[in-house]
């Protein structure tokens, strides 16, 4: 799984899982797609099932928050 996230509010932010032969996904919300679009802050748990029945779970923070589009600044 990526590091926990802070995208901007207001912005779309997709997350995509390898696709891996032979394992399932759940998310603790029920859902069962490797690939996830979050538009507001959510902290989910993701349960991995391979097709030995071996078991591995993670979790992730996306944390929108309000962004200054007019001070960021870019290096060159």
């Amino acid at each position: 799984m990526p590091m926990d996230t802070m995208p901007c509010t207001g912005t779309v932010y997709k997350l995509q899982l390898p696709d891996l032969s032979g394992v399932s996904y759940m998310w603790s919300d029920g859902g069962v797609s490797r690939d996830r679009t979050f538009i507001k802050s959510e902290d989910l748990r993701l349960t991995m099932t391979d097709s030995n029945n071996c078991i591995t779970e993670d979790s992730v923070s996306i944390k929108f928050q309000e962004c200054n589009f007019q001070t960021l600044k870019i290096a060159n």
